[in-house]
């Protein structure tokens, strides 16, 4: 990864924790993106698609954060991006709750609830429990609601210092879950627990999911005057808390006190208020609810006017709620086939693309690299910070003028390409083979030992293997029997050039060639 795309990451990534969703991240994004898809750069591009679709998220627009951020997801999974295909299958799951396809966002949450599980990244994996007990929540289903709660809060106390904003927002969920299945033992404990690290706004939050509990049960004994009370607490004070969503809550929980206290200029109130928490969340599960407690209320107080109107409105907008939950599916559908397409398209683009670079990194005759990228790769490897020695190698075929003028280039090209294809049988792993030009090939050999004993034996070992393979070469009914000469130069010092090493080794296969042929020589020193 480049150095320019490394500190756009960081840049993303600060902008997320200090919750900076501008128009400046999204052209950091933009930025990524053509960046990671000139170079080639799968991860970089993850990460872009994953931040573009958080902005898109975080200002509102569930439409345009659907597509980034499934290709983000299916990028991850397919290069085993494993952190970031826990945080995409995430935000996929949010997202698909949030447009009321509960069973896909299940579905999202629960693969990456197991792969986040299996790399025991507890912070994670509490995260996306929290967010499957809010889908349960929403759904009215408390009970399962909670105990995912109970699991995510468990995860998060196995984190090194876990008592942030998120163990909050867990145990602040865990209270609201434990109220309505009126557990009071595990709401005064979690209260304990907690209240000393919120901050006031929280507090305040907090304060209105308990003063609803107390609406209901002073309502309940009797206390009309101290049920009405927390009822005016609640109208003053929600709507000036950020976070809407608990204060909406905890209004639809006191509704049925409202109704029954017959207080028509509170009814009013009570509803006004939670029109524009609706309207404030935008969210079409919070719209329904309050569309739902609209019918019911006029029902209640015997308007017959506002309750036909309301119930006008009521199945208008639930009809279009099916409306837009179908669209949504065949959108969800559409992008899907969309992505894949992209998906396979950029797949065969970056296969394109590496077999354009293998072909212009390799000789075209004998397969192995050409002298630029030879040199490229052995420059590369010197890099690398370690004490073991290294070789270099070069190798020329004995007498092939005279087996190219005796049996012509045809046999001359097929012998080339077979010394390619035997020197990269004949060694290691940790070598590179190139060609020179003509009959002449350089081997680099990389971490042969850390003593110049072992070194030494290791690449005499690799060497008589290549050359026994050479003599069984049978190319021809004519051919005499081939050989090899080869100049060998072992080095430590790991900040010697090509031009020296290959002098080195060039030395030494003179000498070779002066001993008769068909040997190796080492460079002396």
């Amino acid at each position: 990864m480049k150095k320019e795309n490394r500190i756009i990451i960081k840049q993303l990534e600060l902008m997320k924790v200090e919750s900076t969703f501008t128009k400046e991240m999204l052209s950091l994004t933009e930025q990524l993106l053509e960046n990671a898809r000139r170079d080639g750069d799968t991860y970089s591009e993850v990460v872009s698609l994953y931040y573009t679709s958080l902005y898109y998220y975080k200002t509102g627009n569930l439409e345009l954060s659907l597509k980034p951020v499934t290709l983000a997801n299916e990028l991850s999974e397919k290069n085993k991006f494993l952190n970031y295909y826990v945080i995409t299958s995430n935000l996929l799951g949010v997202i698909y709750n949030s447009i009321s396809e509960e069973f896909w966002g299940l579905e999202y949450l629960l693969k990456g609830f197991y792969v986040s599980k299996d790399m025991k990244n507890d912070d994670l994996t509490s995260r996306i429990l929290n967010n499957i007990g809010d889908m349960f929540h929403e759904l009215g289903d408390y009970k399962e609601a909670y105990n995912y709660l109970i699991r995510a809060k468990e995860y998060k106390e196995k984190v090194e210092n876990y008592k942030d904003d998120a163990y909050s927002t867990i145990v602040m969920n865990l209270i609201e879950n434990a109220i309505l299945l009126e557990k009071d033992d595990e709401v005064i404990s979690y209260m304990e627990e907690i209240e000393p690290t919120l901050s006031n706004e929280d507090r305040e939050i907090l304060r209105a999911i308990i003063v609803s509990k107390e609406v209901i049960y002073s309502f309940g004994l009797g206390d009309i005057s101290k049920a009405k009370e927390g009822i005016q607490y609640l109208l003053e004070r929600v709507l000036k808390y950020t976070e809407y969503t608990h204060a909406f809550n905890a209004l639809m929980r006191v509704r049925q006190v409202i109704f029954q206290l017959g207080d028509r200029k509170l009814g009013d109130t009570y509803i006004n208020v939670l029109k524009m928490l609706a309207q404030d969340i935008d969210d079409v599960n919070y719209t329904a609810k309050y569309q739902d407690i609209l019918v019911e209320y006029y029902e209640v107080i015997g308007d017959k006017q506002q309750w036909h109107e309301a119930l006008e409105e009521y199945y208008r907008f639930n009809h279009e709620n099916v409306i837009t939950r179908k669209n949504n599916f065949s959108k969800s559908l559409i992008a899907k086939i969309e992505l894949e397409r992209a998906v396979h398209e950029h797949y065969e683009i970056l296969k394109r693309n590496r077999i354009l670079e293998i072909l212009s990194e390799v000789d075209d005759l004998t397969g192995v690299y050409n002298r630029r990228t030879l040199e490229k790769r052995v420059f590369d490897s010197l890099a690398e910070v370690n004490d073991s020695f290294y070789a270099m190698l070069i190798i020329d075929v004995d007498h092939f003028k005279i087996v190219n003028d005796s049996h012509g280039h045809i046999l001359g090209d097929k012998l080339l390409r077979k010394m390619g294809t035997l020197l990269k049988e004949s060694f290691h792993e940790n070598s590179i083979v190139g060609r020179i030009g003509g009959d002449e090939f350089v081997v680099f050999i990389d971490h042969i030992g850390t003593d110049l004993a072992s070194a030494i034996k290791n690449v005499e070992s690799q060497v008589e293997d290549f050359q026994e393979k050479v003599r069984k070469v049978k190319l021809s009914d004519k051919q005499s029997i081939l050989s090899v000469s080869i100049g060998i130069t072992v080095e430590k010092d790991r900040k010697k050039s090509f031009k020296f090493l290959y002098s080195n080794a060039d030395t030494a296969l003179y000498e070779a060639k002066n001993r008769g042929r068909n040997c190796y020589v080492y460079h002396e020193v």
